[in-house]
């Protein structure tokens, strides 16, 4: 998930601050979820989705991420 994420803010030409203001959370809290150290909650998902256009399919074929403890 996280470098599809960073592709779709890089490929829109917006910073980490940007993206983070827009889905109403911190630049750390977004820096997590780029990282993948943390997972965003469902409302905050849904407004990324919608902000990097990321569409269902793009994760379908994705390989599974090692977690992070």
């Amino acid at each position: 998930m996280r470098k599809i994420v960073k592709e779709k803010r890089l490929g829109l030409k917006m910073t980490q601050a940007q993206v983070a203001e827009k889905v109403g959370i911190t630049r750390a809290h977004y820096t997590k979820i780029e990282r993948g150290s943390k997972n965003p909650s469902l409302p905050v998902w849904f407004r990324l989705k919608k902000l990097l256009k990321l569409e269902d399919e793009e994760f379908q074929n994705e390989p599974e991420e090692k977690k992070i403890s």
